[in-house]
């Protein structure tokens, strides 16, 4: 974590007494207009929160969010560096910088905890990620480009005993937070993308990870989430089988659509996802004829080349 030591801040406190809690939003990201910037910022529930940079530093938003479920709010602050260098930037990212204070009962104070660089911030949460457990800082990242898979990314955060800890940092793959199974945890999801011989426009995106909290940890849990990906296996096979009886009624196809290979390499990538090499292995050989017969032959070498590297099924096929 980088620090940045060429902030001017002023934390003052008094206790507010009859101040009522604040929710925080925990589900839709927070967007704020750079229009309404500034170089200091103030508590909404603690008016006696200050903050002042040094220009080009902004304020972007402040939040109020008891992090650790201790029943005192720690303040979380959002800001970027406003500069001219910055202006072109700006319109994929809203914010560059995080800082979280928490409260110092001795000396009826805040004092600051965490600096932490995250570069290109486009969106914020401030959620459970398990049920009824402490709070995490999640944080969006977007580097620009028409490519979202590849680039946008995600900060978690945590806070343990009046630290914040980076639990992961993903630079790529477009995470999204769900309830995969609706169990009340929420996982992060995180896509890739196949080109295969396919032109860029027509690369194939997928979810290819499902990480799951547990412990101030995010360990990947494809398997747990094996039902989940044989769905997705399951609508790509139906896609399929559609394709696979226009051509068998004699129905043909522009080469230039890449729709045979496509929709096979969607089953492949769903069900490697789900690491089930078995459904694999059954669907090419139960299908190998008709898609050596259809697919032109660079399709169908790439294809058994892709699926050939796969460590269960290498030199299988």
């Amino acid at each position: 974590m980088r620090k940045i030591v060429s902030i001017v801040f002023i934390c003052s406190v008094m206790l507010l007494a009859g101040c009522s809690k604040k929710d925080v939003k925990q589900e839709g990201a927070v967007n704020k207009s750079d229009n309404t910037l500034s170089a200091a910022g103030t508590g909404d529930k603690d008016k006696n929160f200050k903050i002042q940079y040094a220009s080009p530093r902004m304020v972007y938003k402040i939040e109020e969010a008891d992090l650790d479920n201790n029943g005192k709010d720690e303040y979380i602050v959002f800001s970027i560096a406003n500069d001219t260098l910055n202006k072109t930037a700006h319109q994929f990212y809203k914010f560059d910088m995080m800082e979280v204070f928490v409260k110092d009962s001795v000396n009826n104070s805040y004092k600051k905890i965490a600096t932490d660089t995250v570069d290109f911030s486009n969106e914020y949460w401030i959620m459970n990620l398990e049920k009824d457990k402490s709070k995490q800082i999640i944080i969006k990242t977007d580097m620009g480009g028409n490519d979202a898979v590849n680039s946008r990314g995600m900060y978690v955060f945590n806070f343990v005993s009046d630290k914040i800890n980076l639990v992961k940092y993903f630079d790529t793959g477009n995470p999204e937070v769900k309830d995969v199974n609706a169990d009340g945890d929420k996982e992060i999801l995180v896509s890739d993308s196949f080109f295969g011989i396919l032109p860029e426009a027509s690369a194939i995106y997928s979810t290819s990870e499902i990480y799951k909290y547990y412990d101030g940890k995010l360990n990947q849990s494809n398997k747990e989430f094996k039902n989940y990906f044989l769905g997705k296996a399951s609508d790509a096979l139906a896609e399929y089988n559609k394709v696979k009886d226009r051509i068998n009624k004699g129905e043909k196809i522009k080469t230039s659509e890449y729709l045979l290979y496509k929709k096979t390499a969607e089953i492949i990538l769903a069900y490697s996802a789900a690491e089930d090499y078995s459904l694999i292995t059954k669907f090419w050989s139960d299908d190998n004829t008709f898609l050596q017969k259809n697919l032109e032959d660079d399709e169908y070498q790439d294809l058994k080349k892709f699926i050939s590297k796969l460590p269960p099924i290498a030199n299988t096929i």
